[in-house]
Order: structure tokens, then C-alpha cells, then sequence
């Protein structure tokens, strides 16, 4: 007996008009678990949902700085100009509105992205009431202090809850103001030019290829001279968890963020508190003690003004940085470049400490580029000492 069974082909112009269901059929095809492994704590696999977000909210804890009595550095008086205030009209905060992706989640306050558009009139008017309060008082609503956080796996042992990222889920209705803060403070930052030139991750018009094409032109430029060039590959281990809150206020300080916009981002990132979300379970509630939460809209911007100083540190060696990626090179002619090149890379160990910022050391490297079979000239370290 022979059966026919009728596969029903998908609808491929559905899938031109909403690339989503292109996505989620592709997935559902490769019949992925989309679930958190077995987390290994204790030399024992728990695999309870409610064990695992636990341990995973225990990890993120763990990534935090603590930065009592430990003073902050002194920099050089300010020569920046002073950010404009900010002023939020209704039109504005109707134009946010109208561009909210209604797919997207809700945050702690259960407020859908769906029902703020669908009430524009309405809400347009009592959001630009809360955020005008909210910035001229410096307060955050305590809703917007919490995030709930979904944990993304990066790559390794699956078993292993370091090797998980914490991306935070937040109210819609703080993101809309966080647009507003970080479209003004990154005008200030961009007119004024106050970001490291050789900045180019979460910029506008500048990109990851935009890095990459820049740094291979100038290494092929220095490889038609016959010139040696040694790079030093260098990342943050936990960067946007471990910023300290006061050395980040300190600093949008000096780069001339307005007192109205710091101490509305001091409120925002002062008592927070976050929930780890997994398989339909939910962690203890702890408390955030340092960094910008990953998710957010702030969170990039203020992450770039916190390590916009380190190329202040080296005084020999060029850097290229994409948010918290780094490249420390430099062209080598003689034995006294690799000293000087050496020099920057305790230079760049420098500010690590002095900022409370950690490079990862399985994830630091040495490059060199030459046309040579031999180099005359050899770096002097050939293991970066990193804390």
C-alpha cells in the first residue's frame, strides 16, 4: 500500500513581504533547541530551569566592579563646551511613538509597544509629561530601574555559565526616553569631536567594514615600503557589565554632558536591579552595582564615552577600537619601535587599572605583518602580561 503525503510548500510571497516568517521557517527547519543546556555549578549539572537562571544570575553578578575606597583618577581640566539642554516636545515623542516595532517585547511594566502606538494621541501627550519630569527632577521610574534578562549563548562549552551574555530587556517607554538622551549627547560628542577619530563601533556611517578596510590599507601601504608592521590584538573581558558607575559619571563630566542629562543617567543606572528569564521560570531579583546593561539604548553610547580616554594613555603606537575591541599597532623599523610599541601596551595596562577595566588574556594576540620570510626585528614580548 502506497501513502501520499501532501507537503504543503511555503508561501514565498509571504515571505517577501515579512522576512520574519522567512527567518522563523529556516529555524524551524533546522529543529534547533533553543533551550538553555545543563549549567554545570559545583562540579554538578543542574538542569532545573529555575537552578539555571539562578546560577546564571549568580554568574552575571559575579562580573561586577566594586569600587569603594578606591579613588578615581584625576584628569586634566575640561576644555569641552557644555552640552545643550534637552528639550522634549510632543511632536517628538510622537515620532518615536509612531516608529516603535510592535514585535517587540515588553519590559517589566508590561506596557506593549502595541498599545503605546495604537493610543498615540493619547500616550504621545502623557509620555512627553513623564519625560520632561522625569529629566528636570533627575529621576528614573522604579520600572525602568529593572530589567528583566534574557541570557545569550557565546560560544564554548554550553555546560559553562560564563560563556553566556546577559542581554537586558527593559520598559519601552525608557527606551523612547533613552533615544532622546543619546541623539543629544551623541550630536554633542560628534560636533564637538570629542570621540577618538579611530572610534568606529556604534557610530554613524562608520561600521565594522569601515575599520577593517581602513586598518588593511594602511598595513598595505607600510608592506609596499618594506616596512614591518606588529599589532597587538586586545579585548575586554565582561566590558559593558564591569563600567564603574562613578569613574562613567566622572567622565560625561569632563566631556561636557549637561548636568540635567547626568543626573538623569546617574538615577537610571543607580539602584538597579535585574531578573534572569528562562524556560518560563525567573530568577531571584538581584542588585546591578556597576556597568551599562547591554539591551538598552544608552547602553552603547555610554560605554563609548567611558574608553574614549584609553588613546590618551599611549603615546608611541596607534589604536584602532570597535566598541571593545582593540588594536594596538605600530610600524617597526628598528629595535627601539618594539620598546616603544611594548611601552603602549603597559600604557594600555595602565589605564585598565586605573579605570577598573580588565583585557581578556585568551583573547589578546600578536600579529605580525611583514613581506619578510625573517624579521630583523623582534617584539620584545611574546606574552602580554595582563591582569
Amino acid at each position: 500500500m502506497i501513502f501520499e503525503i501532501d507537503i504543503k510548500e511555503p508561501d514565498q510571497q509571504c515571505f517577501n513581504k515579512q522576512p520574519k516568517k522567512l527567518y522563523s521557517y529556516i529555524k524551524s527547519q533546522r529543529n534547533e533547541n533553543t533551550g538553555i543546556a545543563p549549567l554545570r555549578s559545583e562540579c554538578t549539572l543542574h538542569t532545573n530551569p529555575s537552578e539555571k537562571a539562578n546560577i546564571l544570575n549568580k554568574q552575571f553578578q559575579s562580573a561586577f566592579t566594586s569600587e569603594k575606597n578606591i579613588e578615581i583618577p584625576t584628569k586634566e581640566p575640561s576644555s569641552h563646551p557644555i552640552m545643550e539642554k534637552i528639550n522634549i516636545s510632543r511632536e517628538g515623542v510622537y515620532k518615536l511613538i509612531k516608529n516603535i516595532n510592535t514585535n517587540k517585547a515588553t519590559g517589566p511594566d508590561t506596557i506593549a509597544g502595541k498599545i503605546l502606538k495604537e493610543n498615540i494621541e493619547i500616550t504621545s501627550y502623557i509620555l512627553t509629561i513623564i519625560f520632561n519630569k522625569s529629566l528636570e527632577t533627575g529621576k528614573v521610574p522604579s520600572d525602568w530601574n529593572h530589567a528583566n534578562v534574557t541570557p545569550v549563548f557565546k560560544k564554548g562549552d554550553k555546560h559553562h555559565p560564563g560563556n553566556y551574555r546577559p542581554i537586558s530587556l527593559t520598559c519601552i517607554s525608557c527606551k523612547l526616553l533613552e533615544h532622546i538622551l543619546a541623539s543629544n549627547m551623541m550630536k554633542h560628542l560628534e560636533t564637538n569631536k570629542i570621540l577618538y577619530e579611530l572610534q568606529h563601533g556604534f557610530r554613524s556611517k562608520r561600521s565594522c567594514e569601515s575599520q577593517v578596510i581602513s586598518l588593511v590599507h594602511q598595513l598595505a601601504q607600510n608592506n609596499d615600503k618594506n616596512i614591518q608592521t606588529d599589532l597587538v590584538i586586545m579585548d575586554f573581558a565582561k566590558a559593558f557589565d564591569k563600567v564603574p558607575h562613578k569613574r562613567l559619571l566622572y567622565k560625561l563630566k569632563h566631556y561636557g554632558i549637561s548636568d540635567q542629562a547626568i543626573h538623569w543617567i546617574d538615577s537610571f543606572l543607580s539602584n538597579r536591579t535585574q531578573t534572569v528569564l528562562l524556560e518560563n521560570t525567573t530568577s531571584n531579583i538581584i542588585p546591578v552595582t556597576s556597568g551599562v546593561p547591554q539591551g538598552t539604548v544608552l547602553g552603547p553610547i555610554l560605554f563609548l564615552i567611558y574608553i574614549n580616554d584609553l588613546p590618551d594613555y599611549l603615546k608611541h603606537s596607534q589604536i584602532r577600537l570597535f566598541a571593545d575591541d582593540s588594536i594596538i599597532y605600530r610600524p617597526i623599523t628598528c629595535q627601539n619601535d618594539c620598546i616603544k610599541l611594548q611601552e603602549d601596551i603597559e600604557a594600555a595596562i595602565k589605564w585598565e587599572k586605573d579605570w577598573l577595566m580588565s583585557f581578556h588574556p585568551d583573547k589578546c594576540n600578536i600579529l605580525r605583518v611583514s613581506t619578510k620570510k625573517k624579521n630583523k626585528y623582534i617584539f620584545i614580548t611574546t606574552c602580554m602580561v595582563i591582569s
